[in-house]
């Protein structure tokens, strides 16, 4: 994959939606898995909704809309996937725990989000949702536009603050984090 994450990646704004393309193959493995410090803050622990979910809940959120009716979420095998572009895996990236699939996340006690992870046509989607599950909001997201390209989201208790996410471990250019400001509002910062 030739491109950067950076060169092929742009922030979802709500100046418009976006065409939904055809869809690419759902992943052989959808399960979804809780991170084992799920308990914590700065935690990743699984968001269970069908497919049929999350395109509704996507439609209905105007700045994704374009990108609902093609949405596949992803599962562990795109984890495993972006950590094995890097040449790693869940054992040799210890300092991180990785959520699969569209996941919340805790950075701190009474602080939720929603972290959606999946494909939709030739795009790769990560967006940041507020944890209301009768109306979530749209708090930032970035679109990929790459065919297949696999995403692991991570944690590190050391770093609360953000969540990593990844096209590739390790590769410069293939990812960046999820992080909150001051404020309190989840950005992207691409690495």
């Amino acid at each position: 994959m030739a491109g950067c994450v950076a060169g092929c990646a742009w922030l979802v704004s709500a100046s418009g939606p976006l065409a939904a393309e055809p869809p690419l193959a759902a992943a052989a493995d959808s399960r979804t898995v809780t991170t084992a410090a799920a308990a914590g803050p700065s935690a990743l622990s699984a968001l269970h909704k069908s497919e049929a979910e999350w395109r509704a809940l996507l439609a209905a959120i105007p700045e994704l809309a374009g990108l609902a009716a093609a949405f596949v979420p992803f599962g562990p095998a795109a984890t495993d996937d972006a950590l094995t572009r890097g040449g790693r895996s869940r054992a040799s990236a210890s300092a991180w725990s990785f959520g699969d699939g569209p996941v919340e996340w805790r950075p701190s006690a009474g602080q939720r989000f929603w972290i959606v992870v999946g494909a939709s046509g030739p795009r790769a989607l990560i967006a940041v949702l507020s944890a209301d599950a009768r109306a979530p909001r749209h708090l930032a997201s970035t679109v990929i536009a790459e065919a297949g390209v696999p995403i692991a989201l991570g944690v590190n208790p050391a770093q609360p603050r953000e969540v990593l996410w990844t096209t590739c471990y390790g590769c410069p250019g293939q990812g960046g984090a999820i992080q909150l400001g001051g404020s309190g509002r989840p950005s992207f910062v691409y690495r």
